[in-house]
Parts: structure tokens; C-alpha cells; sequence
């Protein structure tokens, strides 16, 4: 699970910490499966019935969960529709400037300043609020983000 966990964001792995902490022992799932299976505890099931248990658990490890499955696909929608939207309105800020040159500088460094913002963000948030706090780690990254936007661009223009 951890390994798993180790290719997510910090959004990403506070989100995955909030649907499931930590996994279950082979105890814990024995007795779970045993219960699910063959209405009875594992101590008292045959060989066979051991076994079939064991398939189960270890066919189990492989199956996904549909409502984790759902929201990531509906944060990835929702973080590609936010880029979009981003350069869309970078692009506008730029075709309709006086000084096109002057805007460009601008909204580069503007952009390149919310995305080392947001990355702090998720640094700070994995120290702030721990593992589990989706809303806090979303927060941090967000707020530290367009922290870092706000000041490049108030600093950008007292240079140029």
C-alpha cells in the first residue's frame, strides 16, 4: 500500500490516508473472509475451506475499489479543466496586453511562482496536518499557491 502511495501527490496520498489508513493483518482478513465466506471462524474451518479463504484474500489484494476509482478520475478531470483554464486566461491576459513582451515575462513568472507556491503547499501540509486530512493538505497547497502568484505578480510589477 505504501508503495502504492509513494507515485501520489500529497493531495493525492492525504486522500488515500483518509479512505484507508492502514491495511489489514492476515489475521484480520482470515477471520473477515472466513466470516464472509463460510459463516464461521477460521480457527474451526478444514483445509479446504483454509485454502479457499486464502484464494480469496489473495484475490482480494488485486481488486479496486470503485469509489476511489470515481473520485480520482474526477480529480484528474477536475485538475486538467483547471489548466486549461489557467492558460486560457494566461493567454488572453497576453493577446490583449499593450506591451506583449512585458505581459509574457509576467505571467511566466506568475506561473512558474503559483506552481513552487502549490509544491511547498503540499510539503508544508504534509508536515501541518498529517496523513488523513485531505481538506487540510488541499488547503495549504492552495492557499501557499496563490501566496507565491500574489506576490510574484505584486513584485513583478514594482521591478518592470
Amino acid at each position: 500500500m505504501d508503495a502504492t502511495r509513494g507515485k501520489l501527490s500529497n493531495v493525492g496520498k492525504a486522500w488515500s490516508h483518509n479512505l484507508k489508513n492502514s491495511g489489514k493483518t492476515l489475521t484480520q482478513l482470515e477471520s473477515l473472509y472466513a466470516k464472509r465466506i463460510f459463516n464461521s471462524n477460521f480457527e474451526n474451518l478444514n483445509q479446504a475451506q483454509r485454502n479457499t479463504v486464502w484464494k480469496e484474500i489473495v484475490t482480494s489484494a488485486g481488486r479496486q475499489r470503485p469509489s476511489a476509482n470515481t473520485g480520482a478520475k474526477a480529480m484528474g478531470i477536475a485538475g486538467r479543466a483547471l489548466v486549461v483554464l489557467a492558460v486560457a486566461m494566461v493567454v488572453y491576459n497576453i493577446s490583449t496586453a499593450e506591451d506583449k513582451t512585458r505581459q509574457t515575462a509576467k505571467e511566466g513568472a506568475i506561473l512558474a511562482s503559483s506552481v513552487g507556491g502549490m509544491a511547498a503547499g503540499g510539503y508544508v501540509a504534509s508536515l501541518a496536518c498529517g496523513p488523513g486530512a485531505f481538506i487540510c493538505a488541499t488547503a495549504w497547497t492552495f492557499a501557499l499557491g496563490a501566496a507565491a502568484a500574489v506576490s510574484a505578480e505584486i513584485t513583478f510589477d514594482m521591478i518592470w
